[in-house]
This record gives C-alpha cells, sequence and structure tokens, in this order.
C-alpha cells in the first residue's frame, strides 16, 4: 500500500484511461488524484481537517499591535496557510503565509480598519477547505499624528505645546532624515504620537500668512491660522511641486485643504519657496 508523500502517487502513466467502473486491486477507484497511481493500488486521498478560528473572535474590537491570531490544530504534521486582507473575498492581501508550523500567528497592523483572516491546513500537498472568514476591527489607541505651530507662540517647546504628546517630535531634515526637535518652528511639520484622539489647545497670535522655504525633494510642512486650499498656494518658482499634499489620518490621505495646526508631506522638482496666504 501506498503511504502519503510515496514517488509512486500519481507517477502512473499520464495518457492512461481506466476502463468503465474499473478499480485497484481492493475495489478503489482506478484514479484518485491528478493521474494513476504506479502499482496494483491507489491511494485514498488524504482527507485533511479544516481548523477552527478561535482569536480574535468574529466581529471583535483589537487596539493593541501586533494582533494575535489563533486556531485549532489540524491533523498530526500539518501545515498552515493564513491570509488577512482588508477585503472579505479575499482580493487585497497583507499577509500570504503558507508555511505556518503553529496555530498562533503575529500580525503587524498600523492603520485603524476592518481585517479579514482565514487559515486552512495542509499535509502532503492535500489542502483542507479554508476556514470560515472571520474578520476584527483595528483601532490603535497610540496615534502618530503630523502636527505644526498655526501661531506665533512665545515658547515653541514641544511639552507646552503639546503636553498630552507621549513621543518626542521628529522633524523631517532632507539629506539627514528625522531629527527629534525640542522646539517647534512655525512652517515646518513634525511626526507627534498621542495615547487617544484629543485635541489641543494652543495660545498665541495669529499667523494670516508665511513663506516657508522648501528642499528638493520630500518636505514636512506646517500650517498657518486659517484654512488654505492647497490649489491655491504660490510657489517661487512657480510650479515647484510636483506632488499632492498628503496629511495623516491613521493613514496617508491626499489633502485638498492645508488645515491649522496639521503637517503635510510634499514633493518638490528643486529648491524653491511656498506662500500660504
Amino acid at each position: 500500500h501506498l503511504q502519503p508523500g510515496s514517488p509512486a502517487l500519481d507517477a502512473g502513466d499520464p495518457a492512461f484511461v481506466p476502463d468503465s467502473n474499473e478499480t485497484d486491486y481492493e475495489g478503489n477507484e482506478r484514479i484518485l488524484g491528478a493521474r494513476v497511481d504506479c502499482g496494483a493500488y491507489e491511494k485514498n486521498q488524504i482527507i485533511v481537517t479544516t481548523p477552527l478560528l478561535l482569536e480574535p473572535v468574529n466581529g471583535a474590537s483589537v487596539t493593541t499591535s501586533p494582533v494575535m491570531l489563533r486556531w485549532t490544530a489540524s491533523d498530526s504534521g500539518a501545515t498552515y496557510h493564513l491570509q488577512v486582507a482588508t477585503d472579505s473575498l479575499f482580493t487585497s492581501l497583507l499577509t500570504n503565509d503558507s508555511l505556518l508550523s503553529d496555530t498562533t500567528a503575529q500580525v503587524v497592523k498600523t492603520v485603524n480598519g476592518t481585517y479579514y483572516w482565514h487559515v486552512r491546513a495542509s499535509i502532503s500537498g492535500v489542502y483542507s477547505s479554508w476556514s470560515a472568514g472571520n474578520h476584527f476591527i483595528f483601532t490603535s489607541s497610540n496615534r502618530w499624528k503630523i502636527v505644526s505651530v498655526p501661531l506665533s507662540v512665545a515658547d515653541g517647546r514641544t511639552t507646552l505645546l503639546y503636553p498630552t504628546a507621549i513621543s518626542s517630535a521628529f522633524a523631517f531634515i532632507p539629506d539627514a532624515g528625522y531629527m527629534i526637535q525640542d522646539t517647534l518652528k512655525n512652517g515646518s511639520g513634525y511626526w507627534l504620537k498621542f495615547g487617544a484622539d484629543q485635541s489641543t489647545n494652543i495660545a498665541g497670535d495669529s499667523i494670516f500668512a508665511d513663506t516657508i522655504d522648501v528642499s528638493e525633494g520630500w518636505n514636512l510642512l506646517g500650517s498657518i491660522s486659517i484654512p488654505v486650499e492647497a490649489a491655491s498656494l504660490t510657489t517661487e518658482p512657480l510650479e515647484l511641486f510636483s506632488s499632492n499634499f498628503f496629511g495623516y489620518e491613521n493613514g496617508y490621505i491626499v489633502a485638498d485643504m492645508i488645515e491649522p495646526g496639521k503637517g503635510y508631506w510634499v514633493k518638490a522638482k528643486q529648491a524653491g519657496r511656498v506662500i500660504l496666504r
């Protein structure tokens, strides 16, 4: 009798067509796989048990990353294929790992949203059915934001302007990368992390116009005290930018408006200046 993994499985004559009602020596169908097996016996198809999803339970709200996924064990010797997607049809895959030997996996999530996951088991190349497709809702309790100083302030220290922040302020310096800044300046954007969504009150004098120097490549810019349409900005030289403005709201979004207190990414073709008013 053939065993799982035997080189004789599906290794017979590819042109072989069994006669009507033809069976192997024990009465099994003559072809049970892709083609006839070598020898007098056909190996019965391996039936692999479909895993059951355990946690997070379907529809659960999750606030910490990485997210631990756990499912029941299938048959002895099984490996597992995990898929995580942003849609229930699993067309937009974020995770597609078919070599898992354990019944747990951790997936890192940074963008709030709904995520779908399912698992199947495999033994010797034979797969179980996919498990039911569960979903969980990820809402981070710690949130990164791009902020700016939209007012003229007497003291620009981060600890005074954003006292509830739980990180240092990070500015992006062209040709140098991210650098911690203790004091925040008008015209620049800064990454800051907060424990949750919250409002911040900054005291100072209004700024209704500002001219900001930009470098070639990506720049992280700030705002003024009033909203400004991105399409209405004046640049020196003209047509300075080669990208949209991008804000960050648990993920990057194209920004049509430059809002007070927020920061924005934009890419410049060359060094120049942008005028907000």
